[in-house]
């Protein structure tokens, strides 16, 4: 009875076509396989994703110090500016600036270099007047141009004086300019005069 038994159950199973048993165990391992392999991407997308934000965090801040030092560069070079300007201030107050500048207001003249240079020839100090005028504002003009002085605190302060240096002193430079054959002698005060015009006429208009 047995024996019959079993010679039905191996019939079915052939009547089946079953795959034999070491098929199944070949699809079992590559159904193992597959899932590890499942695993391994996951666990690897995970690390790419941390790995990304942790970038982005990174730069994010790396951003925020770039900024932070363009700032303070910013607030220094501010207060580098306002001293360099103070110091200009102060550098107009000497005495000898202060003479000259009153002397080209109040005395000066000039028709050409010859008659110029014929009336003042007995009073060295004052043949220098011009030359430390135009020197003065030729540093002005040289900071501002470089931008290492703001126009607005420089006209704020001295727009007037640069405008009526300029106009008095202008038939002078170009005269000096021709002797010397020297094109850059005045050359920033010129430039400052140009800017100072142009931000008084903007801000009048505003």
């Amino acid at each position: 009875m047995i024996l019959l038994h079993l010679q039905w159950h191996e019939t079915l199973f052939q009547g089946l076509s079953l795959p034999p048993l070491v098929h199944w165990r070949k699809e079992e391992e590559k159904l193992k396989l597959q899932a590890r392999h499942s695993e391994e991407v996951n666990s690897g997308l995970h690390m790419v994703t941390i790995g990304e934000g942790a970038a982005i965090i990174s730069s994010l801040a790396s951003l925020a110090a770039v900024v932070f030092v363009i700032f303070e560069l910013r607030n220094m070079d501010k207060h580098r500016d306002l001293e360099i300007s103070m110091k200009l201030f102060e550098w107009a107050e000497t005495d000898r600036l202060r003479r000259a500048f009153r002397w080209i207001e109040s005395e000066f003249e000039f028709k050409d270099l010859e008659t110029y240079k014929a009336g003042v020839a007995k009073d060295f100090e004052v043949s220098d007047y011009p030359y430390q005028v135009e020197a003065y504002f030729e540093e002005v003009g040289f900071l501002v141009n470089k931008k290492l002085a703001d126009i607005d605190v420089i006209v704020d302060r001295l727009g007037s004086f640069i405008v009526t240096n300029w106009q008095k002193l202008e038939p002078w430079i170009v005269a000096v300019r021709n002797q010397r054959n020297d094109k850059t002698f005045g050359e920033h005060f010129e430039i400052l005069y140009a800017k100072t015009v142009q931000y008084m006429k903007k801000t009048q208009a505003t």
